[in-house]
């Protein structure tokens, strides 16, 4: 089994997936030190993208953050 990461981002006014984008090359530790987790979490949760984690998480992944219009957040799932 692996798991996936990635960044979906949400429309604010209607609450939709508006896309994702795979958090390429990625390591749960690079995912604890970004969001401030110990060192045991696994990261499978759902984790909110603030713009502190912002530039951070760019480097995983091309996208132009938009804070006004969406809502981030790092997902992940199984495959």
């Amino acid at each position: 089994m692996e798991i996936v990461r990635v960044l979906r981002w949400y429309d604010k006014s209607e609450e939709h997936l508006v896309d994702e984008c795979t958090l390429k090359g990625i390591s749960v530790h690079e995912l604890q030190i970004i969001f401030c987790e110990d060192e045991e979490n696994p990261m499978y949760d759902c984790y909110s993208v603030e713009t502190k984690q912002a530039c951070e998480i760019k480097k995983y992944c091309d996208v132009e953050f938009n804070f006004s219009k969406y809502d981030y957040f790092v997902e992940s799932y199984s495959i």
